[in-house]
């Protein structure tokens, strides 16, 4: 966006510039000091950090940058490789890369919420849009052990796979306990599953830890919407069950998810608030007339009644500026039903 108007722009002034609802996605968190970190103590005669990490570019490519992140602990070391644009990352290399790699994990510091960044960004006086924070508990674990190793491990060792979502939910159960209530409207939970697991392995293995972040979240008066922008029509019932208010980001195909809009409304649209169907192929590489097609498509199939919020699927980087007016003259034109 910056780059389209020649000057910095930040994303608040953004979505405003186009006539779109302000979103910021804020996840403000800092390392307390190690007597409050909810970490394994490490042996007597250890004297360094408990968690160390150093950063080495393996490789450049057209801006892109491969990235080595290892990690030094009391126990033994881990290492990630990751892909950097000037815009996103991903994982090429999991931090998990075997099962007692669990133990090493332990010593990662909890990181908790940072209530002076939040303070200074969002107090007093601030009436600009919507707050969202991410807590994303048992969802860290794909990115940390790789979705092909999980599913794996999901059969082969689920006390394994217990005893690592139990640690990822209670890092998110310490965030939400310090959670400043005033300043966030809306948490980011769970996510990435849908594509991986049955019904059966969602309901016994990860059911109940989502649970448990999302009763936390309500106890502090937060509200919750569960992220999966995969294929979720097998579990979208069971995801409802968890507690949570809303559910995201409802890809369809052929994006990489199937959710019929329609038909999600129907099983679970009385439950929960459904955020999401817009695939942002349309914007980047649609014409105003489509995007304007698609979101009358979107707000048709789920709109009636309420309890359902136009959302782009993914995040999109590179959009003609005629497609972005377009998305928002047409949600206002179609986002009025009864």
């Amino acid at each position: 966006m910056g780059r389209i108007l020649g000057r910095p722009i930040s994303d608040r002034d953004a979505l405003k510039l186009f006539g779109l609802d302000v979103t910021l996605y804020r996840t403000h968190s800092k390392n307390l000091p190690a007597a409050t970190q909810l970490v394994y103590e490490p042996p007597a005669h250890f004297k360094g950090p408990r968690w160390r990490e150093k950063e080495e570019v393996v490789s450049r490519s057209n801006g892109d940058a491969i990235v080595r992140r290892t990690v030094q602990t009391p126990k033994g070391g881990l290492s990630t490789l990751e892909r950097r644009t000037s815009i996103t990352c991903w994982t090429l290399e999991p931090l998990l890369k075997k099962p007692e790699d669990l133990e090493l994990l332990r010593f990662r510091p909890i990181a908790y919420p940072d209530v002076d960044r939040y303070r200074s960004e969002f107090g007093p006086g601030f009436k600009d849009g919507i707050v969202r924070a991410g807590v994303w508990g048992q969802g860290e674990a794909v990115i940390l052990r790789g979705p092909k190793e999980l599913c794996m491990d999901f059969h082969l060792r689920p006390d394994w796979v217990k005893d690592l979502y139990e640690l990822l939910t209670e890092s998110a159960l310490a965030w939400i306990d310090e959670a400043p209530t005033e300043y966030i409207d809306l948490v980011e939970i769970a996510g990435h599953i849908g594509n991986f697991v049955s019904p059966e392995t969602y309901r016994k293995q990860i059911m109940p830890f989502d649970r448990r972040v999302v009763r936390a979240l309500h106890q502090r008066g937060l509200p919750t919407t569960y992220h999966d922008c995969g294929m979720v029509m097998h579990v979208i019932e069971l995801i409802a069950h968890t507690g949570t208010d809303c559910i995201e980001t409802l890809t369809p195909p052929p994006f990489g998810g199937d959710v019929d809009l329609a038909r999600a409304k129907k099983l679970v649209g009385g439950r929960v608030c459904l955020i999401g169907g817009f695939h942002q192929s349309a914007i980047e590489r649609g014409t105003p007339e489509q995007v304007e097609e698609r979101v009358q498509e979107c707000i048709e199939a789920a709109g009636e009644g309420g309890g359902y919020i136009l959302y782009n699927n993914d995040h999109f980087f590179e959009a003609p500026m005629e497609n972005m007016y377009a998305y928002a003259r047409a949600a206002r034109k179609y986002g009025r039903y009864s």
